[in-house]
């Protein structure tokens, strides 16, 4: 069985592949539009020829052609303007034909086509009512075009049934861009739930740093100097990671479009070069074993973070830790990522984080299994399996 993909990967396709369904609707929406709209003019013209009528079909399909490019943009008014054009034709010709005795009927094709072209994007584009009042002047447009034709009933039902396919297409368009809104707006939910991992997990470390050295600058205090400035420098240099850490993240959280990624990545050489800073910074011996071809490239931006949270929760919670081995290789059709110290672990009252419950979210998310707990007698152990995607 596949494993699902991991994050930034190849989790993608299915939401791209809704969009780009959505897209093709709406192309071929408007394909048939100019198809339809350009086979109901021609019969117009050619069913008037032979009724001494060209000249009135022509005028009128050209100014159904207007109207539907026209109000496009606000169909409903495009609806009402077509269906009161045909009442106003329609009374046209039982005057012509009742006082003339001249038969000016066009058959009303064209009017047919605008209207149901019109009633598809006022379905598609309006509130309930306004669409239900839109299809009803139509329905009325078209039984005006009707009844001034050689066939009223049989060409009725075909009036209306270019009517309602035109509203089932207009309501899959609908339906079709309510549900890509929808999975764009998952997306983006899922892109600041991630990010939001990464803001707590990179800053989370940092801030441990910041307040070990702190503690140890206090502890000495005025009996080495020297060491308090190093403590200080070593404070400011992960303050300053820390801020732009947080400028990087909130900066991806903007709405605004930019070539910056929505999260930063790192590789598998930032855990070895986060690992030794952690080991200086916190005084115990560090085994660290990173097998470097094992390891595909789209897993370690998500390695980097569970060793990080992993060397961050030993900072925060470890005593008395003299020894860390950190552990990244093939284990099976997967990566097994361990970070393992020899410390006493204490959790204060009321502080427990997200950090575990992200790593664990997170390995899920891959198809992976995660564990973490206390070691028999003495230390901590944090164990990830994350299955390679093939």
């Amino acid at each position: 069985m596949d494993s699902p993909s991991p994050a930034g990967s190849e989790r993608e396709p299915g939401p791209l592949r809704s969009l780009d369904w959505s897209r093709a609707l709406d192309a071929i929406v408007y394909a048939g539009i100019v198809v339809g709209m350009a086979s109901f003019v021609a019969i117009d013209l050619i069913t008037s020829v032979g009724r001494h009528t060209p000249w009135l079909s022509a005028a009128i399909a050209f100014v159904m052609v207007w109207l539907v490019f026209g109000t496009f943009r606000n169909p409903l008014t495009g609806v009402v303007v077509a269906s009161g054009l045909a009442f106003l034709v329609t009374i046209g010709y039982y005057g012509t034909l009742g006082i003339l005795g001249v038969n000016l009927s066009p058959l009303g094709f064209s009017e047919v086509a605008a209207m149901s072209i019109l009633s598809s994007e006022v379905v598609r584009t309006e509130q309930p009512r306004r669409a239900a009042f839109g299809l009803l002047v139509a329905v009325m447009g078209t039984v005006a075009v009707a009844v001034r034709t050689p066939a009223p009933v049989p060409l009725l039902a075909v009036f209306w049934l270019t009517l309602t396919l035109a509203v089932v297409a207009g309501l899959s368009r609908r339906w079709a861009q309510r549900n890509r809104e929808m999975t764009e707006d998952a997306t983006r939910r899922a892109e600041r739930l991630a990010i939001a991992r990464e803001l707590h997990d990179s800053v989370a470390h940092h801030v441990t740093g910041i307040v070990v050295q702190a503690q140890a600058a206090r502890a000495i205090g005025n009996k080495d100097p020297e060491a308090v400035q190093q403590a200080l420098a070593k404070i400011e240099e992960s303050g300053i990671a820390t801020m732009n850490a947080m400028r990087r993240l909130v900066g991806a959280l903007r709405e605004s479009g930019g070539d910056e990624p929505l999260a930063p990545t790192a590789g598998l050489a930032d855990v070895e070069t986060l690992a030794r800073e952690a080991s200086k910074r916190d005084g115990y011996e560090l085994d660290i074993e990173i097998d470097h071809s094992a390891v595909p490239a789209s897993m370690e931006p998500s390695i980097y973070r569970i060793v990080q949270e992993s060397l961050t929760n030993i900072g925060r919670h470890g005593i008395d830790v003299s020894r860390v081995e950190v552990k990244v290789r093939r284990q099976d059709d997967g990566i097994q990522v361990s970070v393992v110290d020899d410390g006493r672990h204490h959790e204060r009252v009321g502080e427990r984080g997200f950090g575990l419950t992200g790593m664990a979210e997170r390995v899920s998310a891959l198809g992976g299994q995660f564990w973490a707990g206390p070691r028999p007698g003495r230390g901590w152990s944090v164990t990830a399996w994350i299955p390679i995607e093939r």
